[in-house]
This record gives structure tokens, sequence and C-alpha cells, in this order.
């Protein structure tokens, strides 16, 4: 079970937009901290007790969002810093399972991260965080 190998990153799935424009840093952080308020998912740890998994949703966690200064990196140099980053393995018991990173490469060009562990995303929900996203952040 993942939970007794939680330095593995297998589980990582990531979500990545380039933004072509100076975002509002406090607005998207707002915003991604409402999606987390509106998501118990996103608040939930996972424990192992008496060998049975158990889920533990937190009434109140803090986003974590990272802002990156990338200014000095070229492209290549960037996507990689972006999938190492994206690897950070997360921890089930006590940390965050949803991730937000924001890599700033220029004034008007940035990287946004969204990095999340598998147990709280697929393919059909990270395109539903992002509609979400954009409505709380409009």
């Amino acid at each position: 079970m993942y939970l007794n190998s939680p330095e593995s990153p297998a589980y990582n799935v990531a979500f990545t937009v380039r933004i072509l424009s100076k975002p509002d840093i406090d607005a998207l952080k707002r915003s991604f901290q409402k999606l987390i308020n509106a998501s118990p998912s996103l608040r939930t740890n996972y424990k192992i007790i008496d060998g049975k998994p158990v889920q533990e949703v937190q009434g109140f966690r803090e986003v974590f969002f990272e802002l990156i200064d990338a200014s000095e990196l070229d492209e290549k140099s960037l996507k990689k810093k972006v999938t190492e980053t994206n690897q950070i393995p997360f921890d089930l018991e006590k940390g965050d399972v949803f991730k937000i990173y924001l890599f700033k490469t220029a004034e008007d060009n940035y990287i946004l991260l969204m990095s999340m562990h598998h147990i709280v995303s697929d393919g059909w929900s990270i395109g539903l965080m992002f509609e979400e996203l954009v409505k709380l952040y409009e």
C-alpha cells in the first residue's frame, strides 16, 4: 500500500498551464484557498489504523502555494525544474495532498503547476478543478 512507501512519487499527478500575463498572485492564492475550503478531499489525510486505511478530513487547511523565481532558467531547465517539483512525494498521513507552485520566468510569463496525489484526482476531476479555479479567480 502507498502509505507504506511515502517516498514514492508514483501517484503524483500534475496539471500545468503557462500564463502569458502578470497574474494577481494574491487573488490566485485566495482562489485556490476557496477551492480547498469547498473540497473536503483536498483537506483529507490518510492513516493506517489497526491495519486499515482511515480518512481524516481536516476542518481547515491553508493552501500550499509556493512562488518560485525561475527567471534565470532557460526553457529546458525550467521544464526539468517543473518536472522535479512535481516528483516531490506527498505525505498522506499529515501533509498536503494538493500543492500549487507558480514559477515566475518573467513579469508576464509564469508556469502554474497544480501537483496532487492521485488519491484526490484523476483526469476528469482535474478539468473540473481548473474550471472552478477560473470562476473563482475571475
